[in-house]
């Protein structure tokens, strides 16, 4: 058998397994759509109150914490903002020779 011969060979074994993969995949994904039901409210519910115990709050001292440092880096850029747009009003009527 040439060498040719036998990687035709290999390549149809090959092709075949892929086949029967997908086959099997899609066979799979079918029946787990089957076998999905509606979660009643109740049920739904129930669920989330369990995540929701898993997940990690933080503390009232943590939240108070990162709320002031959130508020104080607004005020900050706000006044860096705000001073950068006065100096450019600034400038902008020196070259431009309007009075405001």
């Amino acid at each position: 058998m040439s060498a040719k011969a036998r990687v035709a060979k290999l390549n149809k074994k090959d092709t075949h397994k892929k086949n029967i993969n997908k086959q099997n995949k899609k066979k799979q994904f079918k029946q787990g759509q089957q076998a999905k039901t509606r979660t009643s409210p109740q049920q739904y519910l129930k669920e989330v109150r369990l995540e929701l115990n898993k997940v990690a709050w933080p503390s009232r001292h943590e939240v108070i914490t990162f709320t002031i440092i959130v508020l104080a880096m607004t005020i900050v850029f706000g006044l860096y903002t705000g001073a950068l747009d006065f100096i450019f009003q600034q400038l902008l009527k020196l070259s431009t020779g309007l009075r405001g």
